[in-house]
């Protein structure tokens, strides 16, 4: 044991050394995704506490080992990159730099392409189109998921989406349209979910031109995001149109409430904590009234019982782990097909570590392939 210890301490003392002779940040920053991917058994070697468990779950090493060497309790509540343009600028950057390098990759697109298309005001957003080789020249449409990155609504795009949407693509065989919906506190609800909507009109209009048909859309997100793709299925419903065919969620937002048992556990040194949460509410929900929040409230949709297939996924030690569960247990209760898949090692935002945590990369190899079972099983439109 001591001699495993000792191995796993000096690997990382390797890391650092060459990070800091190398003194350039892509060096260190390959050096620092190498480094993750060391066996799991030496991570556990190098916690400065036990083995995080509770309720019969063990927390994987590799995310207690980032959560205890990225955990700094001097660091600025979360409001001030709030009231500081230039901090939350910084921030986003570095979102945008360190989700994608902890991502799986995968294989080379076929095609990638940018689109900037009307936002849901006056204004414009960027859509990043991924066409996987298996997506084309196919005699009949292929499957179009819609899909809203994470971030509490702050932060995330598709630059930080980027190997995920990648990941989906080829695991589908899907074309894969990302979109890079505005951000608060510059833009409060509901400019996301005016995006969103505003993102799936603009896709069921040129399905053709994408490979795929307007019946043969879905949607997909990761917290925030998996927020947006429930509303996306609920206007379609309110506004008598074709739902999606499909919806995949991780680990997703559904309650601008934390009245949950999970919120009391891990709000606080688990990845997203407290004053995240707080001031993503703020930032985003705070000036809309009592009746308008209900927009964002997904869990609370009278529509839940229309609602499309539905995959669910996640985490053990994950805040609002509870508002999926429910999510997931209401729409079960409706009689609409629903897959919850739950992780019991994982933490929130687990898609941006399925390079390095072998249990990322299962849940989220198993919550798309969940999908794209179901899609075989469907007919051709």
């Amino acid at each position: 044991m001591r001699a495993l210890k000792l191995t796993a301490i000096m690997a990382v003392v390797v890391v650092v050394t060459l990070g800091i002779v190398a003194n350039n940040d892509t060096v260190q920053q390959k050096l620092y995704v190498w480094h993750l991917g060391l066996p799991n058994g030496l991570f556990e070697n190098l916690l400065d506490n036990p083995t995080i468990e509770g309720e019969g779950q063990s927390l994987h090493p590799k995310l207690q080992y980032l959560l205890e060497l990225h955990g700094d309790p001097e660091e600025e509540p979360f409001e001030y990159y709030l009231e500081n343009p230039e901090a939350m600028a910084y921030l986003r950057k570095m979102v945008d730099i360190y989700w994608p390098l902890r991502a799986k990759s995968t294989a080379a697109m076929a095609k990638v392409e940018d689109r900037l298309v009307p936002d849901g005001d006056n204004g414009e957003m960027r859509l990043r189109i991924y066409t996987p080789d298996s997506a084309v020249n196919q005699s009949e449409p292929v499957p179009i998921m819609v899909y809203f990155h994470g971030g509490a609504f702050l932060m995330g795009s598709i630059e930080a989406l980027d190997p995920a949407a990648r990941l989906i693509a080829n695991r589908l065989g899907a074309v894969v349209v990302s979109v890079n919906y505005r951000l608060a506190p510059e833009h409060p609800f509901p400019a996301a979910h005016k995006d969103a909507a505003a993102a799936y009109q603009w896709v069921r209009e040129h399905a053709e031109e994408l490979g795929g048909s307007p019946g043969k859309l879905l949607v997909g997100g990761d917290s925030a995001g998996g927020n947006l793709a429930l509303s996306v299925s609920h206007q379609q419903i309110i506004d008598g149109q074709s739902k999606p065919l499909l919806q995949l969620l991780f680990y997703p937002s559904t309650d601008v409430s934390m009245d949950y048992p999970s919120y009391d556990l891990y709000k606080n040194g688990f990845g997203l904590d407290e004053d995240v949460i707080e001031a993503a509410l703020a930032a985003y929900v705070a000036d809309a009234s009592l009746e308008e929040q209900q927009g964002a409230n997904p869990i609370d949709y009278h529509t839940l019982n229309a609602m499309p297939p539905t995959v669910v996924a996640t985490a053990g030690f994950d805040p609002i782990r509870d508002q999926g569960s429910q999510l997931a247990d209401k729409l079960n209760g409706y009689g609409v097909k629903v897959t919850h898949l739950h992780y019991p090692s994982l933490i929130h935002n687990f898609l941006e570590y399925t390079g390095v945590v072998d249990d990322a990369e299962r849940a989220t190899e198993e919550s798309i392939d969940q999908i794209r079972q179901w899609l075989n099983t469907l007919p051709n439109s």
